[in-house]
């Protein structure tokens, strides 16, 4: 485990490296994943994200992330190809993910994104998606794989769908942020009533770099 002096919860210098495995009561025991800092740029719509490698051996996929931090908020940013939301003609969508200087209690929402899905053999149908943020503990004590991290800021993240003026709820993340080291644990939640978690990600070993 190596850490330096910072004051990001979710740090980008260049070779920062993170390796997480899923818990053993979730659905793939002992698989590990690996998210490193390439320490290069993307710009998309006017901001400049920091791009990340990602690497599930679960799965057996690659993939590439975007991030970006303004004043105190985490944003993650997806290109239309990765098309987040399913909608019939993908979009870009940017994300918030964590304000660090938010008290307990705080709200906050991406943008909303308009667009239609279809599921054969049914018609398309008219969607606006969002994803609601609540920050649900701050300056916590947190113990990951027998390790205690602390001043830890705990979010949870609620994808919605709004159909005809009724807003559901379709997928749920909670998400652990520990300060100078970033993200400790990541529960997902696929089925309702989003109680018990579908996958956990635990983090094992860490490289957070000048």
């Amino acid at each position: 485990f190596t850490a330096v002096a910072t004051l990001d919860y979710f740090p980008i210098t260049t070779n920062s490296n993170w390796t997480s495995k899923y818990d053993t009561s979730g659905a793939l025991p002992g698989d590990t994943t690996l998210t490193f800092s390439k320490g290069t740029t993307y710009p998309a719509g006017g901001n400049t994200y920091n791009v990340f490698g990602y690497t599930d051996f679960a799965f057996g996929y690659n993939d590439t992330l975007y991030y970006r931090k303004a004043s105190n908020t985490y944003y993650q940013y997806f290109k239309a190809t990765t098309n987040i939301l399913g909608f019939d003609t993908p979009q870009a969508v940017e994300i918030p993910f964590l304000k660090d200087d938010a008290i307990v209690g705080t709200l906050f929402s991406s943008a909303t994104y308009s667009g239609t899905i279809t599921v054969a053999p049914n018609p398309s149908v008219a969607v606006q998606q969002r994803v609601d943020g609540a920050i649900l503990e701050k300056a916590a004590s947190v113990t990951v794989g027998g390790k205690v991290y602390n001043d830890v800021i705990k979010v949870r993240l609620i994808y919605q769908g709004i159909i005809g003026g009724t807003t559901s709820e379709i997928y749920r993340e909670e998400e652990w942020f520990a300060k100078g080291i970033g993200l400790i644990r990541y529960l997902t939640y696929y089925d309702a009533p989003y109680t018990t978690p579908t996958y956990i990600l635990n983090l094992t070993r860490y490289n957070v770099y000048p």
